[in-house]
């Protein structure tokens, strides 16, 4: 007697072919681009600045940017990873 096969698994039928780019499709892709790039600008500067709520809202540097670019040459190692790191959640 010949060993049995298993069964071969079902396949599931092909998508239907997506309708082509309508008004309402657009909008969606700019609205979500610009809910992530909006969202990877307060991420990035977070960074560099902080809200204060004390007094009402408002936004103050976590350091002086002045000083910052003055000793850049010698925080450019840990700048340039944050860049690296950073990148990939541009979109």
């Amino acid at each position: 007697m010949a060993p049995q096969r298993p069964p071969t698994p079902r396949r599931r039928p092909p998508s239907p072919p997506r309708a082509p780019w309508t008004l309402r499709r657009v909008v969606k892709q700019v609205a979500l681009a610009i809910v992530a790039v909006s969202l990877t600008a307060i991420l990035i500067g977070s960074a560099f600045f902080k809200p204060v709520f004390a007094g009402g809202f408002r936004i103050e540097p976590r350091f002086p940017i002045g000083q910052w670019f003055a000793d850049l040459p010698s925080h450019l190692w840990w700048v340039l990873l944050f860049a690296l790191f950073t990148a990939p959640s541009t979109p």
